[in-house]
C-alpha cells in the first residue's frame, strides 16, 4: 500500500482500488467509485452527475461534471444579506 510519511496511507494503488472494487457487492456503488477512480472527481462532483452529464458515443468519450460551488446566485449572499440589514 502507498503510506506517506504518517501513519495513514496518502493514496491508493490501482491494484488495491481494483481489489476493493472487486469485492464490492452493490453496483452502484461499484459504479460510483469506479467513476470517481477514473474520473479524479469528488464526491460532491459525482454527486452531481446525471445520465446526460456522459457523453460515451464521440471518438473521445468524456463527462461534463460540474461543481457544487458553481451555482447561479440570485441577489446577494446570505452573509451579505445580514450585514445590509442592519
Amino acid at each position: 500500500m502507498a503510506t506517506s510519511t504518517g501513519a495513514t496511507p496518502a493514496y491508493l494503488l490501482a491494484p488495491e482500488v481494483s481489489a476493493l472494487l472487486w469485492y464490492m457487492p452493490d453496483q452502484r456503488h461499484h459504479m460510483l467509485f469506479a467513476t470517481m477512480w477514473n474520473t479524479g472527481i469528488r464526491i460532491g462532483e459525482a454527486r452531481t452527475l446525471t445520465p446526460e452529464s456522459f457523453d460515451l458515443d464521440g471518438l473521445r468519450p468524456f463527462v461534463r461534471v460540474l461543481s457544487e460551488k458553481v451555482r447561479a446566485r440570485r441577489g446577494p449572499h446570505r452573509k451579505m444579506r445580514s450585514a445590509w440589514s442592519r
